[in-house]
């Protein structure tokens, strides 16, 4: 039950991504690229030192990685940094206690319809991934509706909820990649295949996104990246780390949740890291905002039960688990 251990500190990883992106991004001012360096440099200079010594240490020496693990992992780094800058462009206007509900609800839907095409369409859902996909809606809907305790200022403007739902499709997307990245090292090289390959692959591209913010600064199509405007505050330094820490915390996690033996697959895992990871983060916004604004949120008794409806919505819809064959028909006696 390895996979379990693993989905569960996946979910606190990424439950604690949107408060740190929200208060990196206060302390730059809402410089959304300055943030997004640093998730960069943890995911470019920690992922890959880590995914290195690890592949050394626990990697077969005929465990090979080819191109089509090298695509998928490539996949999952870059739908996996297209959530990260969807999630830092929505805390510029947004709230982390009503946002990443609206990215870890919908995900789950998208993780769905993303798995079930690219592992194909072997049963026909029955109503209860209908009841659960109208949750997801309904209580969706809702936690807009009833979003309370704002705290955390910068909540002009509603481009936050563009950027959560394109967030969402992203990280729909993450679990199914890097499921797909390592299964198919696993058919190459005999063996169950190479997490931590996967992990340098994601680690890779967040490096090279990193250089790509770096020189779009310095053409002007940004701000630029430079040591003045990253060390401007403590707070968008200390936060844009933490930031880091918290994705590549998640997605590395991630990663053996949805390949170890025994483990179901993306369809669960990821249903079981969204949930937690909503109800993880309405808890740690509102214990962050306490400590660090002196601000109590007021968490209302409806707001928290749109929380609840919609982790349950997910957990319904996911655990239709559509992907599973059907069972053969009993041979007459």
């Amino acid at each position: 039950m390895r996979w379990v251990v693993y989905t569960v500190l996946g979910a606190v990883f990424w439950a604690h991504y949107g408060i740190a992106a929200k208060f990196s991004s206060l302390g730059y001012e809402h410089a959304s690229e300055l943030t997004f360096f640093w998730v960069c440099l943890v995911y470019g200079l920690g992922g890959t030192l880590i995914a290195l010594v690890l592949s050394k240490a626990h990697d077969s020496t005929d465990t090979v990685f080819p191109v089509r693990s090298k695509g998928w992992a490539a996949m999952a780094g870059l739908v996996g940094a297209g959530g990260a800058v969807c999630v830092i462009s929505a805390m510029q206007t947004g709230n982390p206690l009503y946002v990443m509900p609206l990215v870890f609800g919908p995900a789950q839907a998208f993780n769905v319809l993303f798995t079930k095409m690219l592992q194909g369409f072997k049963n026909r859902p029955n109503a209860r991934f209908w009841f659960g996909l109208a949750g997801l809606i309904v209580f969706s809907i809702l936690v807009q509706g009833l979003k309370s305790g704002a705290g955390v200022e910068g909540l002009e403007g509603g481009s936050w909820l563009v950027w959560a739902l394109l967030a969402a499709a992203c990280w729909g997307m993450y679990g199914v990649a890097s499921r797909l990245a390592v299964m198919h090292s696993a058919k190459a090289s005999g063996g169950h295949g190479s997490h931590h390959k996967v992990l340098l692959g994601v680690s890779l591209v967040y490096a090279a996104f990193g250089v790509g913010v770096w020189v779009f600064g310095a053409l002007g199509l940004t701000g630029a990246i430079t040591s003045e405007a990253l060390f401007q505050t403590s707070d968008g330094v200390v936060f844009g780390l933490l930031t880091g820490v918290a994705g590549m915390g998640g997605a590395a996690l991630i990663i053996p949740a949805n390949s170890v033996h025994g483990s179901p697959g993306p369809i669960v895992v990821m249903a079981i890291v969204f949930m937690v990871a909503a109800a993880v983060n309405a808890v740690a916004t509102s214990v962050w905002e306490s400590v660090y604004l002196d601000i109590a949120p007021n968490l209302t008794a409806p707001f928290l039960l749109s929380l609840v409806g919609l982790a349950a919505s997910g957990l319904v819809f996911s655990l239709n688990s559509p992907n599973k064959p059907p069972k053969p028909a009993a041979l007459p006696s």
